[in-house]
């Protein structure tokens, strides 16, 4: 789905119309590259999360998530168009290229945040994604419950307008598998 300028009119209904921020022309001034050390494959080791994203116009650049297990081997890899770090719903709260940089550079720093990182322990039923879904619903349930029987986060990133995945690792496996999306 393009992110450029659209009228969403309701007028018809008595609502009001919203203008949305064409972001197509929308960049990156410098490259943005984070890490963070953190236990998830199991609890006694740390693994590495590294988030980048390159400088330049976001339609036409690539940014990546790559997890790298204690001992240095890949254990996932993401690469995606930079774009799809828009929420399109933000863009109708935006109006200049100054806060469409912000809010991108805000967004850039949140991925690999502590709220990025699920505890299954911590899921109250009916609330949230995880907590109103059934079990049918889950990409990946076997995982679901071995990150929870050893204690070991989900972790979560979300994309485009409501690509929201929980990721989990699968012992079985030997590499992150995807547990549960939304939407």
């Amino acid at each position: 789905m393009s992110l450029l300028i659209a009228m969403f009119t309701l007028s018809a209904i008595g609502q009001e119309e919203y203008e949305y921020f064409d972001c197509s022309n929308s960049v990156f001034r410098e490259n943005f590259a984070d890490t963070i050390f953190t236990t998830f494959t199991n609890r006694k080791v740390k693994d590495r999360f590294t988030f980048y994203v390159p400088k330049g116009r976001i339609h036409d650049t690539f940014s990546y998530l790559e997890i790298t297990n204690a001992a240095g081997e890949i254990i996932y890899s993401k690469r995606f168009e930079t774009f799809l770090l828009v929420n399109g719903y933000a863009l109708n709260e935006i109006t200049t290229e100054a806060e469409m940089e912000y809010y991108l550079v805000n967004k850039a720093k949140t991925i690999l945040e502590p709220d990025a990182f699920t505890y299954i322990a911590n899921i109250v039923p009916g609330e949230g994604i995880l907590g109103q879904k059934d079990l049918d619903e889950f990409d990946n349930f076997v995982v679901f419950l071995e990150c929870e029987r050893e204690k070991r986060p989900l972790f979560s990133i979300g994309l485009g307008e409501e690509d929201i995945s929980f990721f989990g690792y699968s012992n079985k496996e030997s590499r992150v598998v995807l547990v549960a999306s939304c939407c």
